[in-house]
This record gives C-alpha cells, structure tokens and sequence, in this order.
C-alpha cells in the first residue's frame, strides 16, 4: 500500500489515476520497443549487418556475367592478294555489328575469399551479440526512467506531506501561543519549516515533470499511472556468489561476446593479408558470339564468329613492393589492439558485475536498518509531541524529530529502488536480463 503521507499528498497533487489501470515495468519496455527511436535504428543496424552471412555465401558461389552490344563498324584493310583472289575478296565492311557473350567464373580455392568471409561471418554474429545487449540496455533504460517518475513522485509526496505536517504545527503552536502555552518563536519556526517545503515542492514538482517527461519520451506512455514500490518488499541477496556470475558473464555476456567475434574478425582481416591469403585458383569459362547483319560472310569479314574458351587459372603474387606485408603489420596490430580491448571489457565487467552484487547483498542488512531507524524515528517523533504536549519539550524539538522521520522514509525508499536496480543490473551484466526478471520486480509493484 501507499505510504499514508505519499497518499495525502498524491491525491492532493493529483499524481493518481482516475482508473485503476497502471503501467508495469514489464509493459513499459513493450511499449519501448516499439517507439524507442535509438532500439529502431539497432534494429535496421541488425538488418544491415546480417546481410554479411549471405555476403559470405557468395564468396564460394560461381559468378556468371552476360553481356551484349550494339554498334556501327566500318573497316578498311590494306593488303596484297593474289591476281586470283583480287576482286573476289572485300577488303572492307561498315555496317552493324551485334555481340555477345557469357562469362563463368568459380572459385576452387581463394584465400583472400576464405578470409574475408570469416570476417563477414564474424561480424555478423558481433552484430547479433551487440543487439542483445542493447535490448537488455533497453530494459535497464526503462528500468531508470521508471524508478525516476517514482523517485520524484515520492520526494515531491513527502515533502508535501512535511508542509502539511509543519502547518498543522504551526497552526497547533499559534493556538497555544494565543492560550499562553507557548512562545511566539515556535509559531515562527514551524512557519519557516513549512515555507521551506513549500519552497522545495516547487522545485521537485519541476522534476517530477522533468521525470515524466523522459519515461514519455522513452515508452511513448504518459507515465501517470505508474504503480508505487511496496512498502514492505523483502529484498533477497544474489542467488550465487559473485565468482559465479563472473564466470557467466565471460561466455554470456552480449557485450564480452561481441567483443571476440570483433577479434575474430581482426585476425580474419590479418590472414588476408598474408600469402595463402592472396593464392587464387577458380575456374573460367565463357562463351562468346559476334553478328554482321547484312555482311558478305567473305573469310575476312564473316557474317558470325563464336566459340567458347575453358580452362584454370592460378594466381600468385610475388612482388607487391611491400604494401602487402606492411598491410599485414597493421592488421595484426590492430587484432592485438582487439585483444587488449576484450581484456579490458572482462575486467571492466567483472568490476561492474562485483558493484551490482555487493549492492544487491548489502541491501538486505541496509533496508532493515533503516526500517528499524524509521521505526525509531517514528517513536521519537511521537515522545517529542508528547514532551512538547506537557511542556517538557520544544516546538523545535518536535519540528526535529518529524524532520528525522521524512529524511529516514526517504533513505528507506532510495535504497529499496536501489536494490531493484542493482538486481536487475546484475542480471543483464551477465547477459540473463530477461522478462522474466521483470515480471520480479512487477512482483515488488504495489
């Protein structure tokens, strides 16, 4: 259930729907999958780097050319011929000649084509990993811009409920200043405390809206009827320990994973430029006509000529002037570059996979201390108007104690959200972020 403060205050803001229909986590990232602009675009990124796979394909697949052509020719020859033939042979011809041609060419062995087929192949399957875990990225961006509408929501319902409180003080501290029991500056103080969270609504309402805004801009939802955490929710350490999420994290996770076939495609691009990477045998044929319309079909200038040519062709090179060594110096530079770089990811993740799970752990004997200070603080409050009340105690004393109580509500309310965080967190650093743990933490949902 609401807090009673959170409510008094909600209801006066008009933070709650009409309807009881509310948005779950769950059908916020539904929602932000569909309008999110950045997902779309890593969607159509997806699209065009699948596109490597079948590029790959074609590689190892014959190529056929056709060709055809149309022109005018006119042609003159200068030669010598016998008294026989003198007369008898055209030494010339203009008019239309019509060709063409077929050509077929398949690869047996090509090492540049091996090599860049693997990096195609693996940039592929690098393009996959990154777009799960840019989906999972999406669930964590939703994940905040929910936890943000609900963070401002209940700063701005406590600090509305802190200016109710302090006004009715004041007004309970003039009536018994007007009776002769109190002092004038305890009018003034809970005066000032009241103005201050007035002072103070303004700003938070600011960034209730600020909040709203993002969460609309995100899901493409209004974000008015986002459901409240539970008071009472019962956090729960890591299921494992932390070596073991570790050590799920370095085959599973999108990011780690990307990160090896883009090493992948690094020495790919360095077997390229090798020697076996320039070794080329493919077979050749092609077949080939030409047309003289309207010729003399003498044996100079015949009406058709075609005929077809097959055979194997082996390429190899022997001298490039060192561009292809040096090329190949570049490109194992750059994998070693790559190498450096997935080791810095798995240490970087497993840092940041330790944060989440020290988090996650420490949360349980955090919220349960601090509901026992707010319980506490509860009880303070309460023997600070009692004092007050039979005049053993200040109208500040009691200001104090209510302060206390709204600063421990608060502490309580950011660590229970950031407990759901970094359990979430934690799953998708681990590359398991699914719906599954969002229906757990629609489970926390008031």
């Amino acid at each position: 259930m609401l807090k009673p403060t959170a409510l008094i205050a909600m209801l006066a803001l008009g933070l709650l729907p009409s309807s009881t229909r509310s948005q779950t986590l769950f059908e916020s990232w539904q929602a932000a999958l569909k309008t999110d602009s950045d997902f779309l675009a890593q969607q159509d990124a997806l699209d065009a780097d699948r596109e490597n796979s079948a590029q790959a394909r074609a590689l190892y697949l014959p190529n056929v050319t056709a060709s055809a052509g149309l022109m005018y020719s006119r042609t003159t020859m200068n030669a010598h011929l016998p008294a026989v033939l003198a007369g008898e042979v055209p030494l010339s011809f203009s008019g239309t000649v019509v060709n063409g041609s077929v050509q077929a060419t398949q690869p047996l062995f090509d090492g540049a084509s091996l090599a860049k087929a693997r990096e195609l192949r693996a940039g592929a399957r690098a393009a996959e990993a990154r777009f799960a875990g840019q989906k999972q990225q999406l669930m964590l961006r939703v994940l905040d811009a929910y936890l943000d509408v609900q963070a401002a929501a209940d700063a701005l319902a406590l600090v509305r409920a802190q200016e109710d409180v302090a006004r009715r003080e004041q007004r309970a501290a003039q009536a018994r200043f007007d009776a002769g029991r109190a002092r004038i500056t305890d009018v003034r103080e809970a005066q000032s405390r009241g103005d201050n969270a007035a002072a103070q609504a303004i700003v938070l309402s600011a960034q209730h809206d600020l909040a709203l805004a993002s969460y609309r801009a995100l899901t493409g939802l209004d974000g008015q009827t986002i459901r409240p955490l539970k008071a009472d929710v019962i956090p729960v350490p890591p299921v494992d320990p932390l070596s073991a999420w570790q050590s799920r994290a370095d085959t599973a996770s999108p990011t780690i994973t990307a990160q090896q076939h883009a090493l992948d495609a690094a020495m790919a691009k360095a077997d390229d430029f090798g020697l076996a990477g320039h070794v080329k045998l493919e077979a050749n044929a092609s077949y080939q006509q030409m047309w003289r319309p309207g010729g003399n079909n003498s044996l100079l200038f015949p009406d058709r000529v075609g005929g077809y040519v097959g055979g194997v062709t082996l390429s190899i090179p022997f001298y490039t002037g060192g561009g292809m060594e040096s090329r190949r110096r570049q490109a194992l530079a750059q994998a070693a570059q790559s190498r450096h770089e997935l080791d810095s990811a798995l240490r970087d993740l497993h840092l940041q996979i330790e944060r989440a799970w020290l988090g996650q752990r420490n949360a349980v004997a955090q919220i349960a201390a601090l509901r026992v200070a707010l319980e506490s603080a509860r009880l303070q409050e309460r023997a600070a108007i009692t004092g007050r009340d039979v005049e053993i105690r200040t109208q500040n004393d009691v200001v104090t104690a209510q302060a206390f109580t709204f600063d421990a509500q608060r502490q309580l309310d950011d660590a229970i959200r950031q407990y759901e965080r970094n359990r979430l967190t934690l799953y998708a650093l681990s590359g398991e972020l699914s719906a599954e743990q969002l229906a757990w933490f629609d489970a926390d949902l008031d």
